[in-house]
Order: C-alpha cells, then sequence, then structure tokens
C-alpha cells in the first residue's frame, strides 16, 4: 500500500468520494455509491458487519444503526479519528455501543475466522497492490461466516479508462466538442490507486474461495426498488461501464 501520509484528513474530507454530501450531513445521510453497497448488502438487526476500509465511517455508523454488530478498520489513523467523529455525531448510545473501530492491515485481521454476516469493501480493492489485494482477500475470506456474504465497489473499470474512454472520447465527444482530458484521472487517483481493476482481474482475484455476482455500472443504472442494475446489455457493458460492483460468497 502507499505511505499513509496521503490519507489525511484533507484527502477524506475534500477529495474523497461523498464529502459534499458528509461536509453537509456528518455522516447521517449516504451518498449514492455508499447508498448502493447498503442497499445490495441488506444489513439487518443482529448481523455482525465487517466495514473494511471504512474512511470516514459512514457505513460504519449506518450498519449500527440498523442493528448490526459494526467494526470499522482502516490503516490510517485520521480515518479511524473521522470515523469516531462520525460515530459520535449520531448522539445515540445505542449507536456506539454496537459500533467499534480499528486501525489495521486487511492483510492481517484481529478477528477470529467466521466473525462476520457482511464484509463491505467499498473503494478499497483500487488501493492495493497485487500481493496485497491477494492477501486482504484471504483474510477477508477467514473471517467471513459460512452464510456469509462479501459486498464491493471500485473504481474506475480498467477496461473503461483504457479502451472504451480513448475511443469514446476520440471519435465521439471530440467530434462534439465535447472531448474531456486525456487522463481523467484526479490527482488522488493517480496517486492513491496501485492498481486498476478490470471485471476479468476481479473475477481472478476472488475465484479461488469464492462464488461471485459482478455487475459493470454506472451508479445512476442502480434500481433500489428492486435492488439491481439496469442493464446496458451485451458484453459491450464489460467496457462502457465506468464502475465495478459485486458480491460474493465462500465456495
Amino acid at each position: 500500500m502507499v505511505s499513509q501520509e496521503p490519507y489525511n484528513r484533507s484527502y477524506f474530507l475534500e477529495a474523497c468520494g461523498g464529502h459534499e454530501l458528509y461536509k453537509e450531513s456528518g455522516g447521517a445521510l449516504l451518498d449514492e455509491r455508499l447508498s448502493i453497497v447498503f442497499e445490495l448488502a441488506q444489513i439487518s438487526s443482529g448481523m455482525r458487519v465487517l466495514d473494511l476500509g471504512c474512511g470516514r465511517g459512514e457505513l460504519v455508523r449506518h450498519s449500527a444503526e440498523a442493528g448490526a454488530l459494526t467494526w470499522g478498520v482502516d490503516l490510517s489513523q485520521e480515518a479511524i479519528r473521522i470515523s469516531k467523529e462520525t460515530l459520535l455525531g449520531s448522539c445515540q448510545d445505542k449507536i456506539l455501543q454496537r459500533a467499534g473501530l480499528c486501525k489495521a492491515k486487511g492483510s492481517c485481521l484481529p478477528f477470529p475466522p467466521g466473525s462476520f454476516h457482511r464484509v463491505l469493501l467499498s473503494d478499497i480493492l483500487e488501493h492495493l497492490s497485487k500481493e496485497e489485494l491477494k492477501r486482504t482477500l484471504k483474510e477477508v475470506h477467514r473471517v467471513l461466516s459460512p452464510e456469509g456474504i462479501v459486498v464491493f465497489h471500485t473504481f474506475p473499470n480498467k477496461w473503461f479508462y483504457s479502451l472504451f474512454y480513448p475511443l469514446k472520447r476520440l471519435f465521439g465527444d471530440k467530434i462534439k466538442g465535447q472531448a474531456g482530458p486525456r487522463n481523467p484521472r484526479t490527482y488522488h487517483e493517480r496517486l492513491l490507486h496501485l492498481q486498476e481493476l478490470s471485471p476479468w482481474s476481479v473475477w481472478r482475484s476472488l475465484r479461488g474461495g469464492f462464488k461471485i455476482k459482478l455487475w459493470c455500472s454506472h451508479r445512476s443504472r442502480w434500481d433500489g426498488r428492486k435492488r439491481r442494475f439496469r442493464s446496458r446489455g451485451g458484453p459491450l457493458g464489460l467496457l462502457r461501464e465506468p464502475e465495478l460492483w459485486g458480491m460474493a460468497w465462500k465456495k
């Protein structure tokens, strides 16, 4: 993983996805991305939930509010501090009693086997090197209960950025006078994303220990009522959709 120095307060509160809504609500509201992860997880009272790479702690708070015993884990000490503020902002003792925070590596989790019914991996996979990803997924498999579910999101879909975007920009957007930058990645994406994952690399990383359901879709295509994404259809969706979402179960 990259140095922890870039994962500072400024990053989490001014650059990390969803920071605008967090500033307004203090974590009381989930942005669209986190809402989809939360809805896919279908968290209910009595569950044990692990939010790995918890960031500002919004999912920790909402999982605890749903009645789950929840742990938020992050390698960044600043993330743990902000997550504590998020939990304290609820002003509810029952939320604080159900939620714990821990500074730890995903590749070395301080929990016994089978501890969790849900493991949430929201925008952490792209921050891990190939070897760290392998070790982290092994740990996730270990701490997941036999009936448990992993829910994940990663951005960008590597195939979208490396194949579809350049062609769309050159032959579509540029002709219309709407071409974006040659490299659409933000400063922090270039700095902190150690690897961009494709549908194939996600499947290859998880296939050893998990059964996988994967979607390539922009978040705007989420149908919350039916809990599914509205498909653009066909194999081209693997190329022209920028985000990867998924669920995984132990084999």
